[in-house]
């Protein structure tokens, strides 16, 4: 997908639980990791007030409940949470990273379980563009922080929690600033 972007002005995240998911849709599941859909949700892209598009996701609910559980909570928290926070990171053909409701500078957020909560399942695979996972610090430390791909990045398997992927996204230039090819 594209992102517009103008001079560090944050793109703001408006998210949504689109869907619960109860039939069996799996992607190429496998006994180590199941990649079945169970829950969707969207993330509305805005720059300033002007909307750039939608963004949806399909969260892995089977091979990580409690890492899904706490993505979906933080994004319909009326509280803390993902509503209006920003993508504070992006590096163009890499990655975008978000999820600092506190800070909006990657120094902040917190987990619905506190601070910081285990890995939950280090089985997950970075193997194609729009893999979405938790950023971490280290073992053991998942907040609130993700980030999605840009492109397969198999030096990141085993160290962070793969929890879902970007089912479809936004595309195109919705005028002013420049097109960035992630």
């Amino acid at each position: 997908f594209l992102l517009s972007t103008i001079h560090h002005q944050p793109i703001a995240l408006f998210y949504t639980v689109l869907q619960t998911i109860n039939q069996n849709q799996a992607m190429s599941s496998s006994p180590e990791y199941d990649h079945t859909i169970t829950t969707r949700v969207f993330i509305d892209l805005a720059l300033g007030r002007r909307p750039l598009g939608r963004v949806v996701l399909g969260l892995y609910g089977r091979a990580c409940p409690k890492t899904v559980r706490n993505f979906v909570d933080l994004c319909v928290s009326p509280g803390a949470g993902y509503r209006g926070s920003s993508f504070h990171r992006l590096i163009r053909g890499f990655m975008i990273q978000g999820g600092d409701y506190e800070k909006g500078d990657g120094t902040g957020g917190a987990s619905i379980y506190g601070k910081t909560f285990p890995d939950e399942n280090l089985n997950g695979r970075h193997t194609e563009r729009g893999t979405l996972a938790m950023a971490n610090l280290g073992k053991d430390t998942n907040g609130s922080q993700f980030y999605i791909t840009f492109k397969a990045t198999e030096h990141l398997d085993g160290k962070h929690v793969v929890f879902g992927h970007v089912d479809f996204g936004y595309t195109g230039n919705s005028g002013g600033g420049e097109d960035i090819d992630c």
